[in-house]
């Protein structure tokens, strides 16, 4: 079968890089004090050069990761106190609620 060996599914990456690393699709940030940089890890390929890694110089790297409503799993684990009704829940009927209606 086509792309069943490594030989073909490694033959597959190169031009998918090729389209992606385009000059259009580029955005590099030099930093200043005080900047905050945001991606979505979900539709982006991100890629860090070498900094200044000297005590003098501090990086901090927060990871955040959010979705629209809980997962059921969760829920499941994690109850809603009686009474509680998030944002995210339609109080007439139960159902799940997308963040852009609310």
């Amino acid at each position: 079968e086509p792309g069943d060996d490594d030989d073909d599914r490694g033959a597959l990456l190169p031009p998918i890089f090729d389209h992606a690393t385009q000059p259009e699709f580029l955005y590099f940030h030099t930093w200043k004090p005080g900047d905050i940089v945001i991606w979505d890890n979900t539709v982006t390929l991100h890629k860090a050069f070498p900094y200044n890694n000297t005590p003098d110089v501090k990086r901090e790297l927060y990871r955040t990761q959010f979705r629209r409503t809980p997962s059921p799993a969760h829920m499941q684990r994690h109850p809603l106190p009686d009474g509680y009704v998030p944002r995210w829940l339609n109080p007439d009927d139960g159902t799940m609620v997308y963040a852009a209606s609310l």
